[in-house]
């Protein structure tokens, strides 16, 4: 895989700049959010299941895709 992964997603070339993650698969996270998503209990789903729930859910208009999994405990399986 290619350098700095994302650690919601697994896309390379996520950036953190002024406490965000910038990522091209799942956009922009707040750090604080991906750091209490890793402490809990997650749920696991495909990244196809989880990118076909996230673009029908009514979070997918305020919320990027990587908030989105942080919101709801899912860690994504067979990451791209």
């Amino acid at each position: 895989m290619g350098k700095n992964q994302c650690k919601l997603c697994g896309t390379p070339g996520a950036v953190i700049v002024d406490g965000k993650q910038h990522c091209a698969g799942c956009g922009v996270t707040p750090v604080e959010k991906i750091v209490k998503y890793w402490v809990g209990k997650k749920k696991y789903m495909t990244f196809a299941d989880a990118t076909f729930a996230f673009e029908r859910s009514p979070f997918a208009t305020r919320d990027s895709f990587g908030e989105w999994l942080c919101a709801f405990a899912i860690e994504v399986i067979a990451k791209p």
